[in-house]
C-alpha cells in the first residue's frame, strides 16, 4: 500500500471516529435520553457511561437498569436543568392524544415529571408543563 492510500484510508476514518467522540462527550450522567423500541418511545436516565464500547447504562422506570449503545440514545434534556416547582405525590392530570389522562407525580427532573398514571402499573415521563394538579 502506498503512502497516499494509507492516508486517504486514515482520513476516511476520521468522521467515524469524530462522531464517535462528539456522542460520547454529548451524554453525561443525570442527562435525560430517548431511545425507540418496537412497542414505543422510551426515556430514561443516563446513571453512567459511555464504557469502552459506547454503552450508557440508563435508569428507566418501572423497570431494571440496562446498558444501551449511545448511538440509539437522544438527549432529551441536559443535567443541571433546573425542577419545576411541584410537589412529590400530587394528583396530576394531562392530555395524551387527545385523552384525558390522571395519576400521581412521583419524580421531578427538570422540566419532566415521571408520574404513575392511576389504574396502570407502568409510570411515564410527561413533559410538566403538560401537567394540572388536580384540586
Amino acid at each position: 500500500m502506498t503512502h497516499r492510500r494509507r492516508l486517504l484510508a486514515l482520513l476516511a476514518c476520521i468522521p467515524a471516529v469524530v462522531v464517535t467522540l462528539a456522542q460520547a462527550a454529548r451524554l453525561r450522567e443525570g442527562d435525560l435520553v430517548a431511545f425507540e423500541r418496537p412497542q414505543r418511545r422510551m426515556m430514561g436516565i443516563v446513571i453512567s457511561g459511555p464504557d469502552p464500547s459506547s454503552y450508557y447504562l440508563l435508569s428507566i422506570p418501572g423497570q431494571a437498569d440496562f446498558a444501551i449503545h449511545g448511538e440509539q440514545l437522544s438527549l432529551v434534556q441536559p443535567t443541571g436543568t433546573p425542577d419545576v416547582a411541584l410537589d412529590l405525590g400530587a394528583s396530576v392530570g394531562w392530555t395524551q392524544a387527545g385523552a384525558p389522562r390522571k395519576g400521581r407525580l412521583v419524580k421531578v427532573h427538570g422540566a419532566w415529571c415521571q408520574v404513575e398514571p392511576a389504574n396502570e402499573a407502568a409510570v411515564v415521563w410527561v413533559e410538566c408543563a403538560l401537567l394540572r394538579v388536580a384540586e
